[in-house]
């Protein structure tokens, strides 16, 4: 073939599509575009089709996964569902009725076993709901080794009636628990409700702006 035959005109701007790995690349070329006239620019292009027909194949694909696979990439460490133990020792499923579907929002109060004080100070204050039907609160408490701590915390339960005991040891390494078992509790007793809120027993909530805040859902989400 001629040196005049492979020089060929093209559109001012051409756009090809190379897809790597699932993601599409889009190269625009502006400028007019002449097809390779010296045996360099004919090596350099099949050199850089190799280059792409190898990003393209399975060899390519398979050598990627198995650098991810190797010990220098693998994650060492202990699967949740080894160490956390679902379910409760006291739900107090009634907390939610109906399953939440007349709930706006469930509050769940994080507290240690021994915070019996701060408990009822939530419960005297900003913890008063009073006749709402719409909103409901449960203090989220966790297992404990000490007896007369845990005869202390079973009476208060039945008296209140607002203590969600959890199966896990409560202590500062294990508030991650604390935070997984609010959610298995969610899923399995209050599924319905429109809002879930996390808070502390050492906080304090304004409620009337909480509730003015969810008061118009359907208009805000």
């Amino acid at each position: 073939m001629k040196d005049d035959e492979l020089i060929a005109s093209a559109p001012q701007k051409t756009t090809e599509n190379l897809q790597v790995l699932s993601e599409t690349y889009t190269v625009e070329v502006t400028e007019p575009y002449v097809m390779p006239t010296t045996s360099s620019d004919v090596d350099d292009i099949t050199s850089l089709q190799q280059k792409i027909d190898y990003l393209l194949s399975d060899n390519f694909l398979s050598e990627w996964m198995q650098s991810l696979s190797s010990s220098l990439f693998k994650l060492e460490g202990t699967a949740t569902e080894d160490f956390y133990e679902p379910g409760f020792s006291d739900p107090n499923a009634m907390l939610c009725p109906e399953m939440g579907s007349t709930l706006q929002v469930f509050i769940f109060v994080t507290s240690a076993p021994d915070h019996r004080k701060e408990r009822q100070s939530i419960r005297e204050t900003w913890g008063t709901i009073g006749n709402r039907s719409d909103v409901a609160l449960g203090f989220v408490v966790g297992a404990t080794h000490n007896r007369t701590l845990e005869y202390k915390l079973q009476r208060e339960s039945l008296a209140k009636g607002d203590l969600i005991r959890t199966n896990s040891i409560d202590s500062y390494k294990n508030l991650t628990l604390k935070s997984l078992s609010m959610l298995e509790w969610t899923l399995t007793y209050c599924p319905m409700t429109q809002f879930v809120l996390k808070t502390d027993d050492d906080m304090f909530l304004n409620m009337r702006l909480l509730l003015n805040f969810h008061g118009n859902t359907s208009e805000r989400y």
